[in-house]
């Protein structure tokens, strides 16, 4: 049977278009969001996964230089072969002459020591294992000379638009549905409330 008029025809053609893309764009993201709701768990109930620290030193054969401190940072952490990022806030430049800062990754971290002369190198590795590593994908960016790290941080960003998408797409399809719209905007109000009060508590 044909649509009653042309606006019906493309309605209808609009809406299985969006049914089509809402379903591909959901299996798009899922992994991520699966990830993320177990990455939640880690959080909110405090798992840390087991700690294992280990110690070593590296003597570079060319001393590290740089126009400032988190400059000779960087170019001492690309020296020593480590991917991650370093906080400019925990960089220091200490008495001694040595220059001590932290790298960061996903589930690692390296509490670095550099010898006055730039050329001596001590390191302390905490590895947390998996658990932490899911724990920094929760919403990872991404990491110097870690190439996967910029993959999944475009990755969050697609799954984040094709979030907003899917409830707009949704919204759309659900709303002409009178028989079910009570029952759908009772579950948004619902939804709605819960972050609205828990947002009020936290704020």
């Amino acid at each position: 049977m044909g649509a009653p008029n042309g606006t019906s025809s493309v309605n209808i053609r609009l809406r299985r278009w969006l049914l089509d893309w809402h379903m591909y764009v959901g299996l798009l993201c899922a992994p991520y969001f699966v990830l993320y709701g177990v990455s939640t768990i880690a959080f909110n109930h405090d798992i840390s996964g087991e700690l294992e620290v280990s110690y070593w030193e590296r003597t570079l054969s060319a001393p590290v230089t740089g126009e400032n401190r988190l400059e000779r940072a960087r170019a001492t952490r690309r020296a020593i072969g480590i991917g991650g990022n370093v906080p400019p806030w925990r960089i220091e430049n200490r008495p001694d002459g040595t220059l001590h800062f932290f790298i960061s990754r996903p589930g690692r971290a390296y509490d670095v020591v550099v010898s006055a002369d730039g050329r001596q190198v001590r390191v302390r590795e905490s590895d947390w294992g998996l658990v932490r590593v899911l724990r920094g994908m929760h919403g990872a960016v991404a990491s110097d000379g870690i190439p996967w790290t910029t993959v999944w941080a475009l990755y969050t960003d697609v799954s984040i638009v094709g979030l907003f998408f899917a409830v707009a797409s949704g919204l759309y399809v659900w709303w002409p549905k009178n028989r079910k719209r009570a029952w759908g905007a009772s579950a948004i109000a619902a939804g709605s409330a819960v972050c609205v009060l828990v947002w009020s508590w936290l704020w």
